[in-house]
């Protein structure tokens, strides 16, 4: 089995640690005891510049840290964690480079003790900090994997406030890490914290694992690049004690945008799921991409923006939005277009599905392409100030938002604040009631269009959309139905075929604000 593990991490680690492969150490040779919940007199600086003091371990936490410190100072080594649960009762640092901790899956577990306190210092496992102390090297060669981290926060109790108590965190200046198969639930904080330097030199691979249930975010990346997640699911945020904002699955929210932003953030086949707010939200971050990812609401879900994004580089792709916990979901990416980063910001969506999910998009650039969009009350409402709009299909959208949507399925543009862009082409948008999937007889719109093409400093060309079914409207009940608000197509601006109560095809060049002058002759 020794030679097994040691063959996959010729592949996975640094040449640098390999040279202490055969320094491999188990924890129970420095005292741990399974179940042991025996507490010790310790001094140990934590946090992530060392400046918590913690008097208080565990007896198996003071060995690990004494096995992890043994390897460390050994050049670099691996640390075995048998089968079993194993509490700790203050963090275990990791303060040096070429250090391998590895269990048997999660039967092999790491624990908060239940009376543990609430505050700075008192997570489970830190790996680096910040400061003159850190490795010549950084902390490099670092793998944690198979294992189960468990915070034990109902037990402990609802946190006061937000503190450094992670299940796990990576801190330093220069790191490189491999997290793989780890199971990290019930934090009374983030489930997982990456918070490193920006530094082309750093990286962490983040593979086959779960993070579930944590008092803010499951998982929260605040500063680093060149990070990589597969295959991983992120869920529960906000669940233990009804949590604290932002309560995110997934939060990319560096401090600032000068300060330490994330560069090169990718995310495969990943679930987001069942936030009390967003399953994922991103902020102050460079090439983001998330392809053949899950982003879905739950049973605690408490309002509709699955994702909230603003002043990135984002692109997501082969996804799925699922909104059905929550009636009104939708995807959002903020008006921000002067900060840094919003004057380059960006979001490219391309190949989605989108099920009972609608998008305010409303960042500076944005390409909306070859994605589906179905039985969403919310509309997919185009504001950002240069967009391109084409080759997708909405079915049965926007028919409950009255106010972010003016009543249609895909609206263009908003505003008169600047000299906008719209490319709009190739999109099929259709009315169809026998593919509804609610009964929208008690919803009562004032009016619902399929598109609409708003009054505005504009730019926009129109080229072979079809719209179809808006004027076969259900009866609403308790009002008279009037076929003029119940169209195919609307806006203040289009020639008069607008009257038309069906419109088939239209293409061509539409208007540009006020000063508009017919281009083509709309068919």
């Amino acid at each position: 089995m020794k030679k097994i593990v040691i063959f996959f991490f010729l592949f996975f680690l640094p040449q640098a640690v390999l040279f202490a492969r055969e320094n491999i150490v188990d924890i129970r040779d420095f005292g741990a005891v399974e179940g042991d919940t025996t507490i010790v007199q310790v001094k140990n600086s934590v946090g992530s510049d060392l400046r918590f003091l913690v008097d208080k371990q565990t007896r198996t936490g003071k060995a690990i840290q004494d096995a992890i410190d043994f390897v460390g100072r050994s050049g670099g080594g691996m640390i075995l964690i048998p089968q079993g649960t194993w509490y700790v009762y203050s963090y275990i640092v990791v303060k040096y480079q070429n250090v391998i901790i590895t269990g048997t899956g999660d039967s092999t577990v790491l624990k908060g003790m239940p009376d543990s306190p609430c505050a700075h210092g008192y997570g489970i496992l830190q790996v680096g900090f910040f400061g003159k102390e850190q490795p010549k090297n950084g902390f490099t060669g670092i793998c944690i994997e198979n294992l189960k981290i468990d915070g034990n926060i109902y037990q402990r109790g609802k946190p006061s406030a937000e503190f450094q108590m992670y299940n796990l965190v990576v801190y330093g200046d220069k790191v490189q890490i491999v997290i793989k198969n780890i199971t990290s639930v019930n934090s009374g904080i983030d489930c997982l914290m990456l918070s490193f330097r920006n530094n082309p030199d750093c990286s962490a691979t983040v593979s086959t694992s779960r993070f579930k249930g944590a008092f803010r975010n499951t998982v929260s990346v605040c500063g680093g690049s060149n990070i990589i997640f597969t295959n991983c699911t992120v869920e529960d945020a906000g669940i233990p004690f009804g949590g604290t904002n932002p309560r995110y699955c997934l939060d990319i929210e560096p401090n600032s945008p000068d300060n330490n932003p994330v560069d090169h953030i990718s995310f495969s086949h990943c679930v987001f799921r069942n936030a009390i707010n967003c399953a994922m939200g991103a902020v102050w971050a460079r090439d983001v991409n998330f392809t053949n990812c899950l982003f879905e609401t739950g049973p605690d879900t408490k309002q509709g923006i699955i994702s909230n994004i603003a002043c990135c580089e984002i692109t997501i792709s082969n996804s799925t939005f699922n909104g059905k916990n929550y009636q009104y979901s939708y995807i959002r990416q903020e008006p921000h277009y002067t900060e840094r980063f919003g004057s380059k910001g960006y979001l490219v969506l391309e190949n989605n599905r989108f099920i009972s999910t609608g998008g305010e998009i409303q960042g500076h650039y944005a390409v909306i392409r070859n994605n589906l969009f179905i039985n969403s009350g919310k509309a997919l409402f185009v504001m950002a100030p240069f967009a391109i709009v084409e080759n997708n299909v909405l079915v049965n959208c926007g028919w409950a938002d009255p106010n972010g949507g003016r009543w249609a399925s895909l609206c263009i543009g908003y505003n008169n604040d600047a000299k906008r862009s719209y490319i709009v082409s190739n999109n099929l948008v259709r009315f169809d009631e026998n593919m509804l999937d609610i009964d929208i007889k008690t919803i009562n719109p004032s009016m619902y269009f399929g598109i609409y093409i708003q009054n505005i400093n504009a730019d926009i060309q129109l080229i072979n959309n079809r719209a179809e079914g808006f004027y076969r409207f259900p009866e609403i009940i308790g009002k008279e139905k009037n076929i003029n608000k119940y169209r195919d197509w609307a806006s203040p601006n289009m020639p008069p075929s607008d009257i038309r109560t069906e419109t088939s095809i239209i293409s061509g060049n539409s208007f540009g604000g006020p000063d508009w002058k017919k281009e083509t002759n709309f068919k």
